[in-house]
Parts: C-alpha cells; sequence; structure tokens
C-alpha cells in the first residue's frame, strides 16, 4: 500500500514507520526535519530486509503554507494514495504562536492536518478504498473549545489547549466521514505514550517527563492501533469512529457528539482557511 505518514523522526511515528517498513508499504513522510528523516530512511534500510520503501518530505506543521507547498509537491509526484495517517502533533507548555498567528497547539494538531488532508484528498480519492487515520487522544472527552477566541485561544496552552486541538481532530474526523464516499476516516486513541511530545521547557514538564517514560507505554505499542487499521482489510465499520487497543471503539461523550459545534468548527475552520488564502473545507 502507498501511505502517507506525517511526524515519523521520533515517538509513534517512528515506530508506525519502521513496522509498515517492515511490512513491505510504500511510505511517504512529511517531517519538518528533514535531515533527522533521512538519519532515520538510511537507518531503517540498513536495518531491515524488506520489499518496502521511504520518500521524505519536507513541511513545517506550523506554517500553513508549508503545508499547502508539501502537498503541491507531493502531488507532482503522485497520482493516488491508499492511506493518510495524521500522526504529527505537539504538546506546547507555554503560549507560542504560528507563523499565522494562531495558537501553536491548535495550529499544529489541527488546523495543520485538516489542509495536509485537503491538499491530499485528489490522490485519495484515486485508491479503491481509501483511509484516513487522525492520531487523536482521549484528551479529547475532556476538551473545551472556545470560538469567541477560536484562532488564538489567546493564553492558552498546556493541557486546555492540548484536550482542545484533540476534541476538534474527532470532531473533524466525524464530519469528514459523513461527507466522504469511498474513504474511511477513523480517529485512533493510541494510549497513554512515553514519548517526546511529553518533553518542554517548564519546570513542571522537565518534572514530569521521567514520571511519564516510566509510567506509561512504549512507543510501539501506541502504535499497533494505527498500524491495525492500515493493515485491516474492512475497516468501514470504524469509519467515524473513535478506536484504541486495535479495534476497540472508544465511546464519544457529549462534546464529541456536539453537531452544533461539530458544523461550527467546520464553518469556523473554513472561513480562516478562505482569509488566508487556502482553498474552502470540502
Amino acid at each position: 500500500m502507498r501511505i502517507i505518514i506525517s511526524g515519523t523522526t521520533n515517538g509513534i511515528g517512528y515506530a508506525t514507520l519502521r513496522e509498515l517498513f517492515k511490512n513491505g508499504h510504500e511510505l511517504i513522510t512529511v517531517n519538518r526535519n528533514i535531515d533527522r528523516a533521512e538519519e532515520v530512511k538510511k537507518k531503517f534500510e540498513k536495518d531491515i530486509k524488506t520489499e518496502g520503501s521511504i520518500t521524505n518530505f519536507n513541511a513545517d506543521f506550523s506554517d500553513l503554507d508549508s503545508v499547502q507547498s508539501v502537498c503541491r509537491e507531493i502531488k507532482s509526484y503522485y497520482s493516488s494514495v491508499d492511506v493518510l495517517i495524521n500522526n504529527a502533533g505537539l504538546f506546547c507548555d507555554s503560549y507560542r504562536q504560528t507563523a499565522q498567528s494562531l495558537e501553536m497547539t491548535l495550529g499544529v494538531n489541527y488546523f495543520a492536518p485538516v489542509l495536509l488532508t485537503q491538499g491530499l484528498l485528489p490522490l485519495l480519492k484515486e485508491s479503491g478504498r481509501a483511509r484516513i487515520i487522525n492520531v487523536s487522544s482521549r484528551a479529547a472527552l475532556f476538551g473545551k473549545i472556545r470560538f469567541k477566541n477560536f484562532y488564538s485561544l489567546k493564553a492558552a496552552h498546556g493541557f486546555p489547549a492540548y484536550s482542545a486541538s484533540k476534541l476538534a481532530l474527532v470532531l473533524w474526523t466525524r464530519s469528514l466521514a459523513d461527507s466522504l464516499v469511498g474513504i474511511d476516516v477513523i480517529a485512533v486513541h493510541p494510549g497513554e505514550v512515553a514519548s517526546n511530545i511529553w518533553t518542554g521547557d517548564t519546570f513542571f514538564m522537565k518534572m514530569m517527563a521521567p514520571i511519564v517514560r516510566k509510567k506509561y507505554q512504549t512507543i510501539e505499542e501506541g502504535a499497533e492501533t494505527s498500524i491495525h487499521l492500515v493493515e485491516t482489510g474492512d475497516v468501514s465499520r470504524f469509519n467515524g469512529f473513535f478506536v484504541e487497543k486495535q479495534d476497540q471503539i472508544v465511546p464519544y461523550n457529549k462534546r464529541c457528539l456536539d453537531d452544533k459545534h461539530r458544523d461550527l468548527l467546520y464553518s469556523e475552520t473554513e472561513k480562516l482557511f478562505v482569509k488566508l488564502g487556502f482553498s474552502p473545507m470540502l
């Protein structure tokens, strides 16, 4: 299968890439650190005997212009794609902004994968039965989106911003699943994973990182659900749902099932994209 996956230089994305490469897939990665991506590619090619392949592309998810640019670049090389895994994400322990002055967590975890998916939909539609896997988190169940200052989330960071971004990803998964034909769209909870997402500059994060790494799952365990959904023959029963532990559906709570918020999120996202000069939502 031809698979695009973002954020593969460490953490869950790294483990996902390694297993899918070992299993012989044609892999296309999108990473901010292209040098590190090439190092990972060389390591895997040296260590693993496989029919698989890896091609790396460069994009900075904190800059939507960069995301749009990589979509154009990928489409110039490929005519179809079977799977898109929106894996890249971050947790900000201090307030930061993207190139478009969006709150960093929401910009990288939500707006960037939405724009990437929009740009790559023509390739996915050329596949027989494509699938989009959005790596979210159970943090979505605690998220709250404040539409009054939706774009900037003034002074927001840490868990409030992270959970809001993951809730937005789940609501968008439901919207996309309802609107697309022939493409399954699934949100994934990888579990509590000891990945680099839990590193940061504040005293709190430096204190918590060793505890998190000792208590939580490995990155290999965190990658299992995404890998399972890629390699399972028929995943249509999961379309629009939130999945964990390979094939268990996470029950949505009221926030995830709020159609008013889902539709408002779609509308506000489209307004932002048009304002920034991007194509309207599909």
